[in-house]
């Protein structure tokens, strides 16, 4: 199981820190689905998954917009590429939901696992290229001043 790691840190405090909670509530939803028999999930374990997905869709979103903000203040010029991205992440929170609720067999853990890599993948890369963009465009210095936030080294 892969969890949070340093090394995905991309240099901004606030969203570093949403980046970890994010893998944390799937990492946690994970190990739960692991203590459920791979039969298919009965009613009352599909139920209590259902506030976990709301969780994960409730800080994506969070996430998403306050990742957004800052691409557009500082006029990041892939903004539009790495927004559809975030639509796609939405969309597998909305998949799996889904799934949770209508699929007679339930959400399997290969999809939570699934997504995690997708996640991991969304940060090391794209949200990584974003950090190094404001840090080399002298940008970030600047948002954080004003902000009152520290600059992760």
């Amino acid at each position: 199981m892969i969890s949070w790691n340093d090394i995905y840190q991309i240099g901004i405090e606030e969203i570093d820190k949403q980046h970890n909670e994010l893998f944390t509530y799937v990492t946690e939803m994970y190990r739960r689905f692991g203590t459920i028999s791979d039969d298919a999930l009965s009613r009352k374990d599909k139920l209590q998954f259902i506030p976990d997905i709301w969780r994960l869709r409730k800080h994506s979103f969070t996430h998403f917009i306050a990742e957004e903000e800052y691409m557009i203040k500082s006029r990041y010029p892939d903004y539009f590429t790495h927004k559809d991205l975030h639509n796609e992440l939405i969309t597998t929170i909305f998949d799996l939901e889904n799934q949770l609720i209508d699929d007679e067999d339930g959400l399997k853990k290969e999809l939570i696992m699934s997504f995690l890599e997708v996640l991991i993948q969304h940060v090391t890369k794209y949200d990584r290229k974003f950090g190094d963009y404001l840090r080399d465009s002298g940008v970030l210095a600047k948002m954080l001043i004003e902000k009152g936030k520290g600059i992760q080294k």
